[in-house]
């Protein structure tokens, strides 16, 4: 008891945290495609936020979530590898996403069924280019389609980037959805393992 996830708020020139919620309100569930029906639910019992996490940047982007019990592996249910310490995918890599965010940005309409989209990995210093410089830090990941139409939007942050069977993102923030030219910036997993690590 005790812990809190926070919400990802900014405001101009400071840094706020904004109570979201506590281990006991949440619960996860696992091997169901459908919103809020089918598969396993299990109680959060602990909330391990990085506590290098800054609001204002979005930088250290990740939270490890301890359930009270065991999930039952199963056809629908496995675990999946986490990406290498400083493992770098290259420019151009098929990546998938997952979610149940909105498929429009500023939509307030939510899917039954979990989306999913194939999109590439944009190399970090393209992606600088695109925001800029300092906005892209060694634990954030980019990727997205130059043509745009395809990414993950509001309601999908916590999602898996997945690259050949491999967690290696987890969707954090972007600039609107599926813009061209402008690629979505996931919480890099292999530059985040020291932290997650400690869990492991």
């Amino acid at each position: 008891m005790g812990q809190k996830l926070w919400k990802c708020v900014r405001f101009p020139n400071k840094s706020v945290k904004v109570i979201k919620k506590q281990p006991i309100q949440l619960e996860v569930r696992a091997g169901s495609t459908i919103r809020e029906k089918g598969g396993q639910v299990l109680q959060v019992e602990t909330i391990h936020q990085n506590p290098e996490f800054n609001l204002k940047t979005i930088d250290y982007d990740v939270t490890i979530l301890k359930l009270k019990s065991n999930l039952n592996f199963s056809e629908n249910v496995k675990p999946i590898d986490l990406a290498d310490a400083n493992q770098v995918f290259e420019n151009g890599k098929q990546a998938m996403i997952f979610g149940w965010g909105t498929k429009n940005y500023g939509s307030s309409k939510l899917p039954s069924e979990l989306q999913s989209g194939v999109i590439q990995i944009v190399d970090r210093k393209i992606c600088r280019k695109r925001y800029s410089k300092d906005q892209i830090t060694d634990r954030m990941l980019c990727a997205g389609i130059e043509q745009g139409g395809i990414d993950a939007c509001q309601g999908d942050s916590g999602g898996p980037l997945v690259i050949d069977n491999v967690l290696a993102g987890i969707t954090s923030w972007g600039s609107a959805c599926g813009k061209p030219h402008i690629p979505g910036v996931y919480s890099n997993v292999a530059g985040l393992r020291k932290y997650i690590d400690k869990f492991l």
